[in-house]
């Protein structure tokens, strides 16, 4: 009785995972991590899907002399950074490698900040 319960509650069997696959196994050169192109597709529409689309665009496929993407430069090419923008902290978060650094800098004589990209310092 208890099993037949469970069931008809909506355990049982997970739902799969349409974009899960068999992911590439070579390393990012930029930041040393995980590459995270997906080789192959576990539903085979999506697989037969991408397929078409790299026949349409003319790409070759992904393999070992491709360019490997990790996180870190799926993330960067999102917000239309260098591929290098992004590093991750010691708790493994990602974060911008020179946040706050490249648009202000110290006057040495007045101690003031100085912000570079102001209009009115150019005239």
């Amino acid at each position: 009785m208890r099993k037949e319960i469970q069931g008809r509650m909506g355990g049982g069997k997970n739902p799969l995972n349409r974009l899960k696959g068999t992911m590439c196994r070579h390393k990012c050169k930029i930041h040393n991590e995980p590459c995270t192109v997906v080789m192959r597709y576990k539903d085979p529409k999506i697989q037969q899907t991408v397929e078409m689309l790299r026949a349409i665009q003319g790409a070759p496929p992904h393999g070992e002399d491709s360019h490997h993407y990790c996180e870190l430069c799926a993330l960067a090419m999102r917000e239309n950074r260098q591929l290098d923008a992004y590093t991750r902290d010691k708790k493994g978060r990602a974060i911008l490698k020179r946040a706050g650094t490249q648009r202000m800098t110290m006057d040495v004589e007045t101690k003031e900040v100085i912000w570079l990209g102001d209009l009115s310092e150019e005239e």
